[in-house]
């Protein structure tokens, strides 16, 4: 059974996160073959301005600092435009083990381990990088209107006799980082969502859909999904959350009063998602499955 804290303006928060393109397109289930190249791929996000999505790829060990880390370049059909975009073994590029991705005007951002590397989101040059000392395990990234980038850190690389390093990370456009919660206030987070009325935050352990930021008379849980390992959030055109479970193996659809329901069954690993909110498709990188499915909901 799932639980779900009732929030005044959620539904209208969610229809105002949404997208909807006034052009028809046709429902499509597409998934890049095994063998395209992709590697550990971990998020995949569309950049609306070159019409294309942009995979992150791990390859090898997410706590690595091997430098193996590359990410790639996929047309909306699914072909391989640029495996090796940004190659973290090319001279020049650091990239270890990249999660998250998050697109800022000119600037792709990557979570990578414990720094935020910064590329240009036409050339993938390397323009900077935000070192989060004290991080363990960067993952997802989400960034606002007004230009700020929100990273989480799942914790998972941390000393075990060490505090625990789980927190939620607010970046300005100067670069300067403020924590929003730390420790036991979210545990374990991972997928990131900006909405008009705060940051939303879905947890891998516990299975909970947070507020990322408590405020005075509002609680912080919005509800507590069926099954745990949850990955990342967008929102669909009717402004419910596409959320993924690697437990469930599957996206959950949750919207504020109907609940909770299984949007796609059957995925292995889905990691963090990305939305095409031109064609209303989902983006689905499968982690250990090394392939992308682009899929309507």
């Amino acid at each position: 059974m799932y639980f779900i804290k009732k929030c005044a303006c959620l539904s209208m928060l969610l229809l105002a996160c949404s997208c909807v393109s006034t052009t028809t397109y046709e429902a499509v289930k597409i998934v890049t073959p095994a063998d395209a190249g992709l590697n550990t791929p971990e998020c995949a996000i569309h950049d609306t301005k070159a019409d294309i999505y942009i995979v992150s790829n791990i390859n090898g060990n997410p706590l690595g600092k091997d430098k193996a880390g590359f990410i790639s370049r996929v047309a909306p059909s699914g072909e391989i435009l640029e495996l090796k975009w940004i190659d973290g073994g090319a001279e020049g590029v650091t990239l270890n083990a990249p999660k998250g991705l998050a697109i800022v005007g000119d600037i792709l951002y990557a979570a990578d381990v414990n720094a935020i590397r910064k590329f240009h989101r036409v050339t993938g040059k390397p323009t900077g990088v935000i070192e989060l000392k004290g991080s363990s395990f960067l993952n997802d990234l989400a960034s606002g209107p007004d230009g700020k980038v929100y990273v989480s850190d799942s914790g998972f690389g941390g000393d075990p006799d060490a505090p625990r390093t789980d927190a939620v990370y607010e970046i300005s456009a100067d670069d300067s980082v403020k924590a929003l919660s730390k420790g036991e206030e979210v545990p374990n987070p991972n997928g990131l969502l900006v909405t008009p009325n705060g940051l939303l935050v879905c947890t891998w352990n516990s299975g909970e859909l947070l507020w990322a930021r408590a405020r005075d008379g509002r609680e912080r849980l919005v509800a507590k999904l069926p099954k745990n390992q949850l990955d990342g959030i967008v929102v669909d055109k009717d402004g419910s959350l596409l959320i993924t479970s690697w437990a469930g193996e599957c996206v959950y659809r949750f919207k504020f009063p109907q609940g909770v329901t299984v949007a796609i069954e059957g995925l292995k690993e889905p990691a963090d998602p990305g939305w095409d909110a031109k064609r209303g498709r989902l983006l689905i990188p499968h982690f250990k499955e090394h392939k992308l499915t682009i899929i309507t909901p």
